[in-house]
């Protein structure tokens, strides 16, 4: 008995204009914000504490309006630096975001992406629609991205602007590109860590064998880079660890001069070029693999 194929009907309706990976996008971040509660604790753990220092700031303009001098004048008496609302105060909220918040959440949103579609075998349902590899790693990617920047840029941005409402007249003129730093830097950071996280993930397809690669990449890593520093007397030895080039990454957005302390920290050009590497490299695996989950090459 013959078997006949039924017959579609080709569809009349209202096409949309939007990108394939829009939608893939939106999915995202929807299904990492409500499956993972601690993408959701870290995220409102970040701009709480930016909601605390944008209050702080409004009180101490408020009770004190001279604070700011009279803080500047305690840490010169004390000889310490730091004290001051300047560049050297927003780096150090740059370094505690990415190392806080960045680092963690990359953790803990990155099982989501990759390794869960493997797992759940959703990668033939999505590639048989308009959908190319290549549009489906940059859905992921600009998602994940976002996300990290969410947590952290966002929060940053409301501290600046809290600064910026609350000081002298001319304070703009002082620390008006600050924020532009935070952007470059964060993103930068953001897409290697984002891009990295799914390689590893599309590899282990563990959440707690993910968690270990990057225990071993940035503690461990961090540990070595050291090691060999003292047995080198080398500084680029220290490009080796991830959490040594953030750091100058972070004081270079933000104009830190790092010439003189060449001797404990990685070199500007080798720093950028291991994040470079990382996202080069992890951009090409995954583009690889899941072509090969497409049929496509």
């Amino acid at each position: 008995m013959a078997f006949k194929a039924p017959e579609y009907a080709r569809y009349a309706g209202e096409r949309s204009t939007r990108p394939a990976w829009v939608p893939l996008f939106l999915l995202t971040v929807k299904r990492g914000w409500t499956t993972s509660k601690w993408v959701r604790r870290i995220t409102w753990t970040a701009l709480a504490g930016a909601a605390v220092m944008t209050v702080g700031f409004y009180i101490a303009n408020s009770v004190v309006p001279g604070w700011r001098e009279q803080v500047g004048a305690i840490g010169q008496a004390a000889g310490q630096q730091g004290w001051e609302v300047d560049e050297t105060f927003y780096l150090s909220l740059l370094s505690m975001y990415a190392y806080g918040v960045l680092l963690p959440l990359s953790l803990a949103f990155g099982y989501e992406l990759v390794a869960r579609d493997i797992e759940s075998n959703a990668m033939e349902s999505y590639f048989a629609r308009p959908l190319t590899p290549l549009s489906y790693l940059l859905g992921r990617t600009f998602a994940f991205t976002s996300f990290l920047l969410a947590a952290t840029l966002l929060p940053l941005t409301l501290i600046w602007f809290a600064d910026l409402a609350t000081a002298p007249e001319g304070r703009f003129g002082e620390i008006g590109w600050i924020p532009v730093g935070f952007s470059w830097a964060l993103t930068l950071t953001g897409i290697a860590l984002a891009l990295f996280a799914q390689a590893v993930t599309t590899i282990t397809r563990s959440a707690i064998w993910t968690n270990l690669s990057f225990v071993v990449l940035f503690v461990f890593g961090h540990a070595l880079a050291w090691i060999l520093f003292e047995l080198t007397d080398e500084p680029g030895m220290l490009a080796i660890s991830i959490l040594q080039d953030v750091w100058v990454v972070c004081a270079t957005a933000l104009g830190e001069d790092l010439t003189a302390s060449y001797d404990q920290q990685p070199p500007v050009a080798a720093a950028f070029g291991v994040l470079l590497s990382m996202i080069g490299v992890s951009f090409l695996f995954l583009l690889r693999g899941l072509r090969r989950r497409s049929m496509l090459g």
